[in-house]
């Protein structure tokens, strides 16, 4: 399993195939030309495709070294973490992330301020185009600020979208990734916003984190495949009978530590 330490500029590999019992296996060298290492999707050869919030050059800010800028990029890697290819994306739209391989073997990527960009063709060119971009009414996200896509999943030809601003799962259906078109939205209640999504491979489950500063809960949603509709798990609460599991507790399994918060889920296979 892969993991990121982006602000450390650090990708690790992790052995998990004794699930209880997850070990470090080793790290990964980055590309010379891209940083900011964030987000892992796994393809169907094994290798993995490696979202970059950053390349070389400078930031937004003079100066500024930490905050992510507009020009990212997308490597591919094997699943021992040995770098195959590397292309650097200069975008228009903010932290460029979550590149998916599509079928017809173009690459569709989102941003964190909601613009959805296709690369026809990775071997032969960088040259990345805007195919969709989220209406964000400004009353509730200003034009100045992102309305904070995150990450999403992609079941058959549909991408589900955790957009963390407008408290939303957006369903895109992307059977022609050229034309991406909003098929369903979800809302969340107005204490949670979405941020992070994994697939269980085995269900149509899809485990939903918050976005930073609120991640004492996470949400369980359910996907219907063939319309791409999805709707929360009615079923997975608290024991005070609130929607998701929550991790406002002092007592975990190692201590008495407190409250807690989680970022990211995967399911077990």
């Amino acid at each position: 399993m892969f993991g990121n330490g982006h602000h450390h500029e650090a990708i690790f590999r992790f052995d998990v195939s004794v699930a209880d019992h997850p070990t470090l296996a080793g790290t990964v060298a980055l590309p010379p030309t891209l940083c900011f290492p964030h987000d892992f999707a796994r393809l169907e050869n094994n290798n993995v495709l490696i979202g970059f919030l950053r390349s070389d050059g400078p930031g937004p800010v003079a100066g500024d070294s930490l905050i992510p800028s507009a020009a990212g990029g997308i490597a591919e890697f094997t699943g021992s973490g040995k770098l195959l290819r590397c292309r650097i994306l200069a975008l228009g739209n903010s932290m460029p992330f979550e590149p998916r391989l599509m079928p017809d073997g173009s690459v569709l990527l989102s941003t964190y301020g909601c613009g959805f960009y296709r690369v026809a063709d990775i071997d032969a060119t960088a040259e990345v185009h805007n195919v969709y971009t989220l209406d964000v009414p400004s009353e509730i996200v200003p034009v100045d600020h992102e309305a904070a896509c995150g990450i999403p999943v992609v079941v058959d030809h549909y991408w589900i979208m955790a957009v963390g601003k407008l408290g939303l799962l957006l369903t895109l259906d992307i059977a022609d990734p050229e034309h991406p078109r909003a098929v369903s939205r979800l809302m969340a209640d107005s204490m949670f916003h979405p941020h992070w999504m994994a697939k269980d491979p085995k269900s149509n489950r899809i485990i939903v984190g918050a976005e930073n500063g609120g991640e004492n809960r996470m949400l369980m949603a359910l996907v219907d495949p063939k319309t791409g509709a999805v709707k929360w798990d009615e079923s997975f609460r608290t024991p005070n009978g609130q929607l998701g599991i929550s991790f406002l507790h002092d007592n975990w399994p190692h201590g008495n530590t407190g409250a807690a918060f989680g970022h990211a889920a995967l399911f077990r296979q």
